[in-house]
């Protein structure tokens, strides 16, 4: 079988299995960009080349992560975001994205995994010296 036959019939096997049942599990109906989204991630299957090996595990994000990183990248590519930030605006607002990227479930809140606190931790704006300010007595 020729190559153009092979991608002629897999949009084929797209269209006819994957698209109702995407149509009848998501919150609401697919756009064309997230038709092609979708399209494009079965075509390429990017979780192949994400190693899946458990010896390197204990560094780095969970496998799954990873896996919903790498198409949520491919995502900002496709529907060409210019930003992650803008990337991730569109994944928290459009539920649709997120369950295509892989992020079916839970959901963080705006803060991140931050936080309450931000990027100054628990010290806040005073930093290391505390109340005292630059230096002196306690008194």
């Amino acid at each position: 079988m020729k190559l153009k036959e092979r991608i002629s019939w897999l949009m084929g096997a797209i269209q006819h299995s994957l698209f109702p049942y995407l149509d009848e599990n998501l919150p609401s109906p697919l756009a064309e960009p997230e038709k092609r989204l979708v399209k494009i991630l079965e075509l390429i299957q990017i979780e192949q080349y994400i190693p899946l090996s458990r010896q390197y595990q204990w560094t780095g994000r969970p496998i799954k992560e990873r896996e919903a990183i790498a198409r949520a990248f491919i995502a900002k590519s496709l529907l060409r975001y210019q930003h992650t930030s803008s990337l991730h605006n569109a994944l928290l607002s459009t539920p649709n994205l997120r369950i295509i990227c892989g992020d079916g479930g839970g959901r963080r809140g705006r803060r991140g995994r931050r936080g309450r606190r931000g990027r100054r931790g628990r010290r806040g704006r005073r930093g290391r010296r505390g109340r005292r300010g630059r230096g002196g007595r306690r008194g």
